[in-house]
């Protein structure tokens, strides 16, 4: 009986994609389509993600049209489910997986045949390994995030650095902090385990702390919306490094449009579909970042003058997000 539970409620994980990725689903089984089988790997849902797997969906089926499956499956934060997608998609003989994030990517090689074709979308480009079949597209570092920080936020002297566990994250997060305090800002670490540790944070934030930060996390990108009601409360910004997180509640970003970074993975999982090297297709990043303003900039106490004075001296296009909708 425990058994045949487990195996019940993996099951049930595998079929939900979470959010809106489950309209791209088609069932292998029952789909009468001639074109390329890709199966895409999410971590855990949130609006970004949505919008890179948009991207990605929407350039393949131009090229392809209705002819390629595209199956979407979510691990809803659960790494056995992940495990287990993975194995699916590489023990069915699917001609392309599509890892998000580098801790999945990062896990996609180690399971998978080494001739499957990997993309590995949003992948931190130093962590992947020198394998011939793997590709993708890499995240932004983190050190412009910073500098146009201290730039358009000269009051602002100390941050909270919110990431979740995982080698990744925590990487990415002492790195954020030693140059931010290089920069001159004094730093507070905030480590979760999980989504729900979330809710107590606003019990450990310091009280001297000016902005809450997160990176490029999925977890905690999840959860932005917990994040920006502590923040309220505190009369604080969040800044964040995707538009989806601003969309859902961050009060502005530096980044690149996920769309776009689904977009670039797309048009290189076309390439090797159509018979090029991985390794040749290369590890590249979306080269436009935009700094994404929310509808909360305004009671963060954050002047909105400054982020577009220092947007333009970067170089920087400012996009206005509210409630999904962007101008």
């Amino acid at each position: 009986m425990i058994r045949l539970l487990l195996a019940l409620t993996l099951s049930a994980v595998l079929v939900g994609c979470g959010n809106n990725s489950q309209s791209y689903f088609q069932s292998p089984s029952d789909t009468k389509a001639i074109g390329p089988r890709i199966g895409i790997v999410v971590p855990i849902a949130h609006q970004a993600l949505d919008d890179m797997i948009e991207g990605f969906v929407t350039e393949i089926r131009t090229h392809y049209g209705d002819a390629a499956t595209i199956d979407v499956r979510n691990a809803h934060g659960d790494d056995i489910a992940q495990q287990a997608i993975i194995k699916m998609f590489d023990r069915q003989d699917y001609n392309l997986i599509v890892p998000i994030g580098t801790d999945v990517t990062l896990m996609t090689v180690s399971m998978t045949s080494s001739t499957r074709p990997i993309v590995g979308l949003d992948v931190l480009g130093e962590a992947m390994p020198g394998r011939s079949n793997l590709t993708g597209v890499m995240e932004a570092t983190v050190h412009p995030t910073i500098d146009f920080l201290v730039s358009a936020c000269p009051d602002v002297r100390k941050i909270a650095i919110v990431y979740s566990a995982g080698d990744k994250p925590y990487q990415q997060a002492r790195t954020a902090m030693d140059y931010a305090e290089e920069k001159g800002l004094a730093t507070q670490g905030l480590l979760i385990q999980e989504l729900r540790d979330l809710y107590p944070l606003a019990n450990r934030i310091q009280s001297d702390v000016d902005m809450i930060v997160i990176l490029k996390d999925h977890v905690v990108a999840s959860g932005v919306a917990t994040l920006a009601q502590i923040a309220e409360r505190r009369g604080i910004a969040v800044y964040t490094s995707d538009e989806g997180s601003v969309i859902e509640g961050g009060s502005f970003a530096l980044g690149n449009r996920e769309y776009d970074i689904g977009k670039l993975g797309a048009e290189k999982a076309i390439a090797i579909l159509e018979g090029a090297n991985p390794q040749e297709v290369g590890i590249d990043p979306v080269k436009d970042k935009s700094v994404f303003v929310g509808a909360s900039i305004e009671a963060s106490g954050i002047g909105v003058e400054a982020i577009e004075s220092t947007a333009n001296i970067h170089g920087y296009t400012v996009k206005y997000v509210t409630s999904g909708v962007q101008s």
